[in-house]
């Protein structure tokens, strides 16, 4: 079901096996909507939850694909698509996490610069 809008998950013994033979079982499902914002280098990524918190699930300063923020960019800055900073979830995390609303800048000043010459951009999937 990940990265869906919805599915559906069978209850069965066939695919979660039988733990209690002769039981009658009930299958329990957890499951967080998350919400995603992609903001091209040099702008700022702004996250509200209103009355709720962020909690960011994933984060990356770099670029993964050549046709994200590549309006009027030459191809030799989109052409690195395996461009990734390290530490991109932590820091997003340490300034967002269980906070209502957060500004995390999409620049190599708060990120460095994993790529030089590539056009890079911020991705954070998040859930409040």
């Amino acid at each position: 079901c990940n990265g869906k809008k919805s599915c559906n998950v069978e209850a069965s013994n066939t695919i979660f096996s039988d733990p209690c033979s002769g039981t009658v079982k009930y299958l329990t499902v957890s499951y967080i909507c998350t919400k995603e914002i992609v903001v091209c280098e040099g702008g700022s990524a702004s996250i509200n939850c209103g009355a709720q918190t962020v909690k960011t699930i994933w984060a990356n300063y770099g670029r993964t694909d050549s046709t994200v923020c590549s309006t009027g960019r030459p191809a030799n800055q989109l052409s690195n698509t395996n461009c990734y900073t390290s530490d991109t979830l932590n820091k997003v995390a340490a300034g967002c996490d269980h906070l209502s609303t957060c500004t995390i800048p999409a620049n190599n000043n708060f990120f460095g610069d994993p790529c030089p010459n590539t056009y890079k951009y911020l991705r954070i999937v998040y859930a409040c």
